[in-house]
């Protein structure tokens, strides 16, 4: 990597689909709070980009995560699991590998 380049990064989007066809009733399952937790530690560990509701699909959603370093998709399926939102049953969650070109202080 040549100086002034961006360090490598691994970008992914997880989205979620409620996994029993509850659609926004899912927001006040007794296990949307674990959901919540995960983009808390996502935030907290410097991962987390962005998160919300999917605005066309009732109570689907999605959270943009970015890892420093290359390859790292891996550990990003594991944290998508960690979620107890997914691993209680309450969502599924797709981990799509994203390549970014443009972003603020992002340049491929």
């Amino acid at each position: 990597m040549a100086e002034g380049d961006p360090e490598p990064t691994t970008w992914a989007a997880l989205v979620f689909t409620p996994a029993d066809g509850q659609g926004a009733a899912v927001f006040e399952d007794e296990r949307f709070p674990g959901h919540i937790a995960f983009l808390n530690q996502m935030d907290e560990a410097g991962y987390l980009v962005a998160a919300g509701p999917m605005m066309d699909e009732d109570g689907a959603g999605m959270t943009i995560l970015r890892l420093s370093g290359e390859g790292r998709l891996d550990e990003i399926e594991r944290l998508a699991r960690t979620d107890a939102s997914v691993s209680s049953g309450l969502f599924d969650v797709t981990v799509r590998p994203w390549q970014v070109f443009f972003a603020p202080g992002v340049v491929d």
